[in-house]
């Protein structure tokens, strides 16, 4: 079970066709320069996010509200999403259909503010670097440009809650080697280390090694764009029947992950008809066979006309997904679709 927590909205109401949700937002929540958050900052936050030149590749994620497919589509302006402002401190959103989740998801980072009278001074600059960016959380972040490894969130003196914070300032480093990470740990300079992989198997008695249970999930996006050769359901298939997860989370990461066989990850959420893990509930029957793989690739080529292809894949530089590339490119996909380089 999960609970809402009131943050910027003190409390909602949901229409009973369950494809209108209002939302009350409190009058004494302000950005780290001093503005009052508004209705209007949500509605000018949302029409960014869904707009086709949106560069997140989140669009997908504001799928149901009004019109946003469509806009995102190119079919329809931005003004035609289905998010509005009554007056400061009221925001409407209307649905497609009714979305049991979609309170859950006002979680996600896709829906949160951001500054309307910033992104109107600063333009294509905002958000660029902590100069052309206002917070209105708990911190506000300094020292920080596209490029920084380092910087620092300090407390939010606007924040409408602020006698409760007694942090005062967070130092952030980036640390893309899970060795390195450790090392740092180890001398004091890092509080927090995240490990995986060669690191995270031998320090599995170390009294400093915590498992942290998290419902997130790491998936490949596949391009399937029109005339991509990826547009092909055989040809995805077969990657996806390709890749030996359990030896993946064991062997490559060692770090307490867990096989993932759908987009949702496990104990997340729950089928209401069943009562089952919907991750479970949504599993395919069959997850990794390389024999099966092998001829639906055969036959996504065929369908195509070629004999073999080259595909790229894309991926951060950390350690960990340098890691999990290689074992798919190298050893799963390679081994079990040799056409693939």
């Amino acid at each position: 079970m999960t609970s809402q927590v009131p943050s910027v909205a003190t409390s909602y109401h949901k229409s009973s066709d369950g494809k209108t949700y209002t939302f009350n937002l409190r009058h004494n929540a302000k950005w780290s320069n001093g503005d009052t958050v508004t209705a209007k900052d949500f509605v000018t936050a949302w029409r960014k996010g869904v707009s086709p030149k949106a560069m997140s590749g989140y669009n997908y994620i504001f799928s149901n509200i009004k019109n946003a497919d469509q806009i995102s589509q190119g079919k329809k302006t931005v003004s035609s999403l289905g998010v509005k402002a009554v007056g400061k401190y009221k925001l409407v959103v209307q649905l497609e259909n009714p979305e049991p989740t979609f309170i859950d998801k006002m979680v996600m980072p896709a829906f949160y503010t951001q500054n309307t009278r910033l992104v109107q001074k600063y333009g294509a600059k905002y958000g660029t670097a902590a100069k052309y960016t206002a917070f209105d959380g708990v911190f506000k972040v300094t020292k920080w440009t596209n490029t920084s490894e380092k910087w620092t969130a300090v407390k939010n003196p606007y924040y409408y809650a602020k006698s409760a914070v007694k942090l005062q300032k967070l130092n952030y480093q980036v640390v893309k080697d899970s060795n390195t990470a450790h090392q740092l740990f180890q001398q004091g300079s890092l509080d927090d280390a995240v490990v995986s992989g060669t690191t995270a198997q031998g320090l599995q008695n170390n009294k400093n090694l915590y498992y942290i249970y998290r419902s997130g999930n790491n998936f490949v996006n596949l391009n399937m764009a029109k005339g991509a050769v990826l547009a092909n359901k055989q040809l995805r298939q077969a990657l996806y029947l390709a890749v030996n997860r359990t030896q993946l989370s064991k062997k490559v990461l060692a770090d307490g992950s867990k096989p993932s066989y759908t987009f949702s990850a496990p104990n997340a959420a729950k089928d209401p008809a069943s009562g089952k893990d919907f991750a479970t509930a949504a599993q395919t029957k069959e997850t990794y066979n390389v024999a099966k793989a092998k001829k639906l690739w055969q036959d996504g080529l065929k369908q195509l006309g070629k004999s073999k292809l080259d595909l790229t894949l894309v991926a951060s530089d950390t350690t960990t997904d340098k890691n999990v590339s290689e074992f798919s490119c190298s050893h799963s996909w390679k081994a079990s679709c040799q056409d693939l380089k």
